[in-house]
């Protein structure tokens, strides 16, 4: 691949970060390292954000919103202004990238992708979610959006997906199924003390969002408390429902246990002083949150969702419970907090599964060999 041959898109990127966010920027970094210069467009969704600027060595260009009397306008109005934006952004970028890689299915991404394949570009979409697979298929079942939108490549983060993407009609020899990957010297975590005294932490980490099921973690672990008094729960992240969350909080009376640690550029903090990490979804693509709090050789416990359950081995590696459901929740919260070895045995091998098939390496490679064959073969 020749120099500055990437362009990622996504809907929305850095200072504000999700699982998808993140995603883009450690595979972007990562290609830079291994000598390329990317470039990644956005959306400039705050208007004190820069239009420009170097994020980690990579080119970040935000693509200006409609805005009113101060508020984004995101309706058809607004997307076709932005939309313009895109286009403008891509032909006179053209010279400067050979691939274009689009990160979830909305709007900004497939104008991103319609322009790269009329700019005889290579087009790769990542499907992030299932939000995504299932907009995806409604795209594509109008026949004039199959006749615009062109993809060399479709990727997947879990298994479902993949299949509901063949299930869709995609040519198997475009799909391809890459999961998820974290630094694991970055979020390396020396054990604790299973019997160390004093208070346990446990943690979430995730957008404040109906999908991530943020409430039931709440009432679970005012439940646990009734039988165990020592814990605390923090959760790391902000969202549309953050206060609904801490009015909840305040109702059972938990303003004392439970902290809202807001948003967080540096989550590896949290993660050293935690001892349990919980991820409560609805459902899940590949999480990022649980890698890195696997990675950290934290005891994990999630929702037993697609995406999770490709994750986590029940009983080795992890535990994962039924969702909405509270008992099941907090009678595995409280088997770990009983029995710290077994916590301890879980986030060991826990770590061992992401070194073996969630590393950041392994998914770049994989990534950069996709770029790789699509340069060198033009199919």
């Amino acid at each position: 691949m020749k120099m500055n041959s990437i362009c990622y898109s996504i809907y929305n990127f850095f200072p504000r970060e999700g699982g998808a966010e993140k995603f883009v920027r450690v595979l972007a970094r990562n290609i830079r390292s291994g000598g390329e210069s990317p470039l990644v467009a956005t959306l400039q969704l705050n208007k004190n954000w820069k239009r420009k600027e170097v994020v980690d060595g990579m080119r970040v260009y935000r693509i200006p919103v409609l805005r009113l009397f101060g508020v984004n306008k995101m309706g058809k109005i607004g997307k076709w202004f932005y939309g313009i934006g895109v286009c403008i952004f891509l032909l006179r970028k053209a010279k400067e990238y050979s691939v274009f890689h689009a990160n979830g299915c909305t709007f900004f991404s497939f104008v991103g992708v319609f322009v790269s394949h009329i700019l005889k570009k290579k087009v790769v979409l990542t499907v992030h979610g299932n939000w995504d697979s299932q907009e995806l298929k409604r795209i594509s079942g109008k026949r004039i959006c199959r006749r615009l939108l062109y993809f060399n490549r479709v990727v997947s983060v879990n298994r479902k997906i993949f299949n509901d993407l063949r299930t869709m009609g995609f040519d198997n020899k475009k799909l391809l199924r890459i999961y998820n990957g974290v630094d694991t010297r970055e979020y390396f975590n020396e054990p604790k003390e299973t019997n160390s005294p004093g208070t346990k932490q446990i943690i979430f980490i995730g957008g404040l969002r109906p999908v991530k099921n943020v409430d039931l973690l709440i009432k679970t672990i005012s439940v646990v408390r009734k039988r165990r008094g020592d814990i605390r729960l923090t959760i790391v992240g902000s969202g549309p429902l953050e206060n609904d969350l801490k009015a909840l909080t305040r109702k059972i009376g938990g303003e004392h246990y439970i902290n809202f640690a807001g948003r967080q550029g540096n989550v590896i903090p949290f993660l050293r002083s935690a001892d349990i990490f919980v991820l409560p979804s609805r459902e899940e693509g590949m999480s990022i949150a649980l890698l890195e709090a696997m990675a950290s050789g934290l005891p994990c416990v999630a929702s037993n969702v697609d995406g999770n359950r490709e994750v986590i081995k029940h009983g080795e590696n992890g535990l994962l419970f039924e969702p909405n459901k509270i008992e099941d929740l907090g009678q595995l919260i409280t088997i770990i907090l009983d029995h710290p070895e077994y916590g301890k045995n879980l986030g060991k091998n826990a770590r061992k599964t992401v070194e073996q098939r969630f590393s950041l390496e392994t998914m770049a490679k994989k990534y950069v060999n996709c770029y790789s064959s699509l340069l060198s073969c033009g199919s």
